[in-house]
C-alpha cells in the first residue's frame, strides 16, 4: 500500500508517518513516497496513488453548492466534482 506525499509539506509526511505507524501496528505495511508538487498533483488527478491526504483553505464565506455541486464541473474535468 502507498501513500503519496508532498516534498516540503511538513504536513503531507506528518500524515504518511502516522498513517505508517498506525497500520504497521494492525499488520500493514504502508510505503510512504514523496514527490514534488506538480507530479503529486498530475498523479491525483490519474488516481495514481492507494492514498494522500491534502488541505484546503477556502475563502471565509464560500459558496458551498457551486464549490461541491456536481452541475458546476466542467464536461470532462478530471475532479471530485
Amino acid at each position: 500500500l502507498d501513500y503519496a506525499a508532498i516534498v516540503g509539506s511538513e504536513l503531507s509526511q506528518r500524515v504518511g508517518a502516522m498513517l505508517q505507524e498506525s497500520l504497521r501496528a494492525v499488520g500493514v505495511e504502508l510505503n510512504v513516497r514523496s514527490f514534488e508538487y506538480g507530479t503529486f498533483r498530475q498523479g491525483s488527478l490519474d488516481r495514481a496513488y492507494d492514498s494522500f491526504c491534502l488541505a484546503w483553505n477556502p475563502p471565509a464565506e464560500p459558496d458551498l453548492e457551486q464549490q461541491w455541486h456536481s452541475r458546476w464541473g466542467a464536461p470532462g474535468t478530471r475532479s471530485s466534482n
